[in-house]
């Protein structure tokens, strides 16, 4: 057999496709510290939604209320900055970590008004003026 038969053709960076990376470390705009507007819209939903049903249980309910809208708030912004923040996995940890323990605090205040915030400082009211 000739050489051409045992090894596997050589094809050109130009012909060969791009290997799909799709990890930025930082914001499009170019500031890492951004949240994604619907991290922010996560954390306001899941704030009211779990504390002011845990206020029909008088307080009976909180070390469970505490866990189950820390760990859902941690895994939703982390999807939600990794895939359409467009950051890595240690900066989307981090910013969702974040927001999680905000969201844990036994009162809707804090996540509501940190999500207030995030959705003022993601640039949310710019959008309209952009026609998006």
């Amino acid at each position: 057999m000739s050489d051409l038969m045992r090894k596997p053709p050589v094809i050109p960076d130009e012909v060969a496709p791009a290997r799909h990376e799709q990890v930025e470390t930082e914001s499009p705009d170019g500031s890492n510290f951004r949240l994604h507007p619907l991290s922010g819209l996560l954390l306001i939903t899941v704030d009211n939604l779990f504390w002011g049903a845990e206020a029909l249980s008088l307080g009976l309910a909180i070390p469970v209320v505490v866990v189950l809208s820390f760990t859902i708030t941690l895994i939703a912004v982390t999807m939600v900055q990794r895939f359409l923040g467009r950051n890595g996995w240690g900066v989307s940890i981090t910013k969702a970590l974040l927001c999680a323990i905000l969201a844990g605090i036994p009162t809707s205040i804090m996540g509501t008004a940190f999500g207030g915030f995030i959705l003022l400082a993601s640039g949310l009211s710019n959008m309209n003026k952009k026609g998006k």
